[in-house]
């Protein structure tokens, strides 16, 4: 079945589509804190915080099975902020995984990145096999965070791998500043 993909940006976003792509999420990530009526005004104010945040999703029909979203973000290397590209949330209905859904909804966010001009992309991952076949490479720098104050149980990265796109990129040696909360 022919996947078809939808960029939208808070401007053109419905509470529909909200709501779809929270009934997807919740089932990729179950939590029973965060019910699908609850998830709506996270993601409001997702794009009132970050207005330029750009979410990119894939039907089969007219039914939401998978998602992406892109939004700016500074890092900070030697003290001096760097622009990225952050790559976040992407994820498919569990009951079609394994048809290349995912690959089509990243590879159209890494082509508006591209067709934009837009920094580096930037992300956290626990399947680098899988970016790796889309163009991106890991890094290994050390990360610090000086926006947020750590504790012995805060991670900056929960995910296995930081990764950037595309592999090419020039991309600094050394120790990097997240300079906020990691996505």
């Amino acid at each position: 079945m022919a996947l078809r993909v939808e960029q939208y940006d808070r401007h053109t976003v419905t509470m529909d589509l909200l709501y779809q792509v929270s009934r997807i999420r919740q089932k990729v990530w179950p939590d029973r804190q965060l019910t699908q009526d609850a998830y709506i005004p996270i993601v409001q104010g997702r794009f009132k915080k970050r207005p330029d945040m750009q979410v990119f999703v894939g039907f089969e029909r007219d039914q939401v099975v998978t998602h992406a979203v892109i939004f700016p973000r500074e890092i900070k290397w030697g003290g001096v902020l760097m622009p990225v590209t952050a790559l976040a949330s992407v994820f498919t209905d569990p009951e079609r995984q394994g048809r290349g859904y995912a690959s089509q909804v990243v590879s159209k966010a890494f082509a508006v990145v591209e067709q934009q001009s837009l920094p580096v992309v930037l992300f956290q991952t626990g399947v680098p096999d899988f970016y790796e076949r889309l163009g991106a490479t890991a890094i290994h720098n050390k990360w610090v965070n000086t926006v947020k104050v750590t504790d012995v149980d805060y991670q900056m990265w929960w995910d296995g791998s930081i990764m950037i796109y595309p592999k090419t990129a020039s991309w600094p040696e050394g120790e990097l500043d997240l300079n906020g909360e990691a996505w």
